[in-house]
């Protein structure tokens, strides 16, 4: 498996230039409705069985330059959505969200950090509907609400809690991620990593409760959540299980085990300096129609990023050494698509560089000029 995700381990120190991983413990839930070792459905992954195989499964790929602007300079890319007919872009630690058309022309770019009406002293995160682009802010205490067509300001309301994701439901309601990570909050709040809440931010549904004694979540990275039509999926660093929410209430439906060649067992999840010894999955995984995209945090905090389907036999990675229709880190899914972002000159051509297809003339300009390119991995 080493040699198989050399590729793809490469690509990734490039694109997010230091990973860091806080190997803290994915707990089982004591208080939620399912817990991680009450499984619904289980799929097996044998570590030493994945075949390089991932470039067999991909129909094409195509290229999507953005268009440049005086304000769309981004460092990293934290989250992509797609939603009436635009396409979402945030950059969290830039605080800034920019939206194009699906031609990749620029539509405007939510930029308003400050302490005034309107204005967000983070993007923890954000979602969005056809009534409103949301703008999850922490620090401030507030979820804010903007025209998601033009990104005018509309309204906030304080956050009856802290939380760490945020999903809008397709029946107006909002689903809020919490991950517990030891330290205080400044204010309490039920011991929960899930919150569904209404349009007012009223609490109606609480789900995956915690104790204390149970130990420590993951608190590594920034999504966790995925979508992809009617479902939300839900999972945090250090987890072998992952959950299914329906996007029309929010509540759970299934509880997916994967169940790995070297898993850890329950009493080996209770301790902290073994979550490096186990195989664990590295972030919330990201469903395109019958394709599962996982990322395998293996020992030692090794590993990969893999995929499975019913057609693949078991988990694939990329070869070894890349090539033609190898898969980058995808950041959501579109249609019949996967979808990964091109953020620089030195990536694409490291890629190009392996056996991957080129881009047209108009996605290299965009990359020299500083710009983003999507590409969109078609499956079979």
């Amino acid at each position: 498996m080493k040699a198989s995700l050399y590729f793809l381990l490469y690509v990734g120190v490039m694109r997010k230039g230091v990973i860091i991983l806080l190997s803290l413990l994915m707990v089982v839930s004591c208080k939620g409705t399912k817990s991680d070792c009450a499984v619904d459905r289980t799929i097996e992954c044998r570590e030493s069985q994945i075949r390089p195989d991932i470039p067999e499964y991909v129909k094409e790929v195509t290229f999507l330059p953005l268009e440049a602007g005086d304000n769309t300079l981004l460092g990293s890319v934290d989250k992509v959505a797609f939603y009436n007919d635009l396409i979402y872009i945030a950059d969290y630690s830039s605080r800034k969200i920019l939206a194009y058309d699906m031609n990749g022309k620029l539509c405007f770019v939510l930029d308003r950090q400050g302490r005034g009406p309107g204005e967000y002293l983070e993007v923890k995160s954000f979602t969005v509907d056809s009534d409103n682009l949301y703008v999850l802010d922490n620090i401030g205490k507030k979820l804010l609400a903007y025209d998601p067509l033009t990104g005018e300001y509309k309204a906030s309301r304080e956050m009856p809690i802290v939380a760490w994701d945020v999903e809008v439901l397709s029946n107006g309601d909002l689903i809020f991620a919490f991950v517990t990570a030891g330290g205080k909050l400044s204010k309490e709040q039920p011991p929960y990593r899930l919150f569904v809440t209404d349009n007012d931010l009223n609490i109606k549904i609480q789900m995956l409760g915690y104790c204390e004694k149970e130990g420590l979540d993951a608190f590594g990275y920034g999504r966790f959540f995925s979508t992809y039509r009617d479902k939300v999926l839900f999972c945090s660093y250090g987890n072998d299980a992952y959950y299914v929410l329906d996007r029309g209430n929010g509540e759970i439906i299934e509880t997916v085990g994967i169940d790995f060649e070297n898993k850890a067992s329950r009493k080996d999840k209770n301790d902290v300096s073994l979550i490096n010894s186990f195989t664990h999955l590295g972030s919330v995984p990201i469903v395109c129609g019958d394709y599962l995209f996982c990322d395998i945090t293996t020992k030692d905090a090794g590993g990969g990023y893999c995929l499975y389907g019913s057609n693949t036999n078991g988990f694939v990675s990329n070869p070894e050494n890349g090539g033609r229709n190898c898969m980058l880190e995808p950041v959501c899914s579109y249609a019949d698509s996967f979808v990964s972002v091109l953020e620089d000159r030195d990536m694409y051509d490291f890629i190009v560089s392996t056996g991957f297809q080129k881009a047209g003339e108009d996605a290299e300009n965009a990359l020299d000029s500083g710009s983003l390119v999507l590409l969109f991995y078609h499956m079979i």
